[in-house]
């Protein structure tokens, strides 16, 4: 079925109410280059009460992500961003949680909190999310967030460098042995 065919089948379907429809039909129009229209439905998903579903947290980040950059479908707006993220981070979806870590790290979106931009990336690496670990390497080589601790940074740039990053073994590399 084409893309078309399948966006009038979703239509009325995503018009009722139905969260899968809302969310494929976001997809559909986000891959079509329709932005606008991808983020309107990406917005219905994201504000579903049904907060065990996936896709709301998906729905979510996606929104985040759209205003922290700013897109076709919306404006950049770090502070907007830094609440989708939020949202979608508390229901435990790991991009959401490693992306809010930076907007706490950076400052975007509002004031810089390392302790909260630390326990971000920790709730992220949890997820095996292997730039988590590098961040966590970071905030325990600078002393952001958590007491400066050489030891703690290089196990993280090591659980970052096992699951294949690239810039965690060049840490590793620059630490005397």
């Amino acid at each position: 079925m084409d893309k078309a065919n399948e966006i009038e089948r979703l239509k009325p379907l995503a018009d009722a109410g139905d969260i899968t429809a809302q969310y494929d039909l976001a997809d559909l129009y986000w891959k079509n280059g329709n932005k606008v229209e991808a983020v309107k439905w990406l917005r219905k998903v994201a504000e579903q009460k049904q907060i065990a579903d996936e896709r709301v947290a998906k729905a979510q980040y996606s929104l985040g992500i759209c205003y922290l950059y700013g897109d076709d479908g919306v404006s950049k707006d770090e502070i907007t961003a830094r609440e989708w993220l939020y949202k979608s981070a508390e229901q435990g979806f790991a991009l959401a949680q490693l992306t809010l870590g930076r907007c706490y790290f950076y400052g975007l979106g509002g004031s810089k909190d390392y302790a909260k931009a630390f326990e971000c990336f920790r709730n992220a690496a949890e997820q095996r999310q292997a730039l988590a670990w590098y961040l966590l390497g970071i905030c325990h080589l600078n002393g952001k967030g958590v007491p400066e601790d050489v030891a703690q940074a290089k196990e993280c740039f090591q659980k970052a460098e096992d699951q294949g990053l690239l810039e965690a073994k060049q840490q590793l590399q620059a630490f005397p042995n």
